[in-house]
Order: C-alpha cells, then structure tokens, then sequence
C-alpha cells in the first residue's frame, strides 16, 4: 500500500475538477525557490518587504519576457485539423503542445469502437493506441463530453478519446478551455468578492 502512495490522492480526488493542481509540485517549488533567494530566516521585516517587491519585480520581467516570446513564435502544426490551430491561437506554448499530442493521438492512434444513441446522448467506446478502451458520453447539442479516463478533470485539458468526438469542431469549446493554461491568464480578472470582480 506505501508503494502506491502517489496514486492516492489522485484516485480520492478523481470526480473533483482539479485543473492541473494535482499534475506536479512543481509549480509551488519553483515559487519557494523563488522566495528563497530573497529572504533569509535573518530578515527583519523592512527587508523582507524589500526582498518580496524585488521578487515580485523578477517574477514580473520574466513573464514579461515569456509573453514576449510567445508572441513572436511560429508554431508547427501536425494535422489539418482546425481545433489544432484554434490550440494554438488560445493555449501558450507549452501548454499547446501539451494539447497538440493529444490531438495527434486522437487523429492518428484512436480508434472508435462503437456509437450508440440513448436519450439524445452518444455514448463512444474508443480504443486508443495502448489497446485501452475508454468511453465518452457526448451530448451534441451542447457540445458537451466527459471521458471515462478523466483527464480534463484531473489537469484541466481535453483527452485524446473527446478530442476523437470534437474531430470535426473548428474550435475547442469555451467551456473547456481553463483560463490557467491560456495567453491570456494574466489579463483576466483575478479574483471576485461578493459580486465585485478586481483586477
């Protein structure tokens, strides 16, 4: 049981949306890191109000930077297919490449087993290139899908067995594009408090 214990959480948390927060710890050690190299236990609190605004400054430029060379960055598409250049419009880049190999997957390694209707639903079994099969429910009025692998639960992009059942879409619907891993993440609203949204 202690040999398994890095799928614990992910498998108690399985039906929750967790937008890619149990992907990797990354994110919170680069951020300790960070505040590491601008503070010390010795730290009087003037100096580490100093130390934190120059940290914030760093952390600033450097996304100042990366915006600035996403911007400029040519993208090389692997399919035809028009979701793939609306991924690359919407996602960054490492985001988008993240989505371009579910997509390559889905175009080239999926397969759909079966379709059938049940109350206006379409349920899919698709197999995909580890000989896995995995079901999607799709609800085609309102462009609605959810996957038996749940991935878009667990990090917050689409999988390559809904990415099969959006094939013929042009755009990846809003509704499952998470504001996190966009371009445009910074330039939205933060936070909201009692109906009053602040930047």
């Amino acid at each position: 049981m202690f040999e398994a214990r890095n799928h614990w959480i992910p498998t108690y948390f399985r039906d929750d949306f967790m937008g890619g927060l149990l992907r990797t710890t990354s994110r919170s050690e680069s951020e300790n890191y960070t505040y590491n190299r601008f503070t010390g236990p010795q730290s009087s609190l003037v100096e580490f109000m100093m130390n934190f605004d120059s940290a914030l400054k760093s952390q600033r430029n450097t996304n100042a930077k990366l915006n600035s060379d996403n911007e400029g960055y040519n993208l090389d598409m692997k399919t035809s297919l028009g979701i793939e250049k609306h991924a690359s419009i919407v996602y960054t880049i490492t985001v988008f490449y993240q989505v371009q190999e579910e997509i390559c997957a889905s175009y080239f390694k999926c397969m759909v087993l079966s379709v059938r209707e049940d109350g206006g639903m379409l349920h899919y079994d698709i197999m995909d290139g580890k000989s896995k099969i995995f079901s999607v429910v799709h609800n085609v009025n309102d462009h609605e899908a959810k996957c038996s692998c749940k991935m878009f639960e667990m990090v917050g992009l689409l999988c390559r067995h809904i990415l099969v059942v959006f094939r013929d879409l042009e755009k990846i619907p809003l509704k499952y594009v998470v504001n996190r891993w966009t371009k445009d993440a910074s330039l939205k609203a933060t936070f909201e408090i009692d109906g009053v949204i602040y930047d």
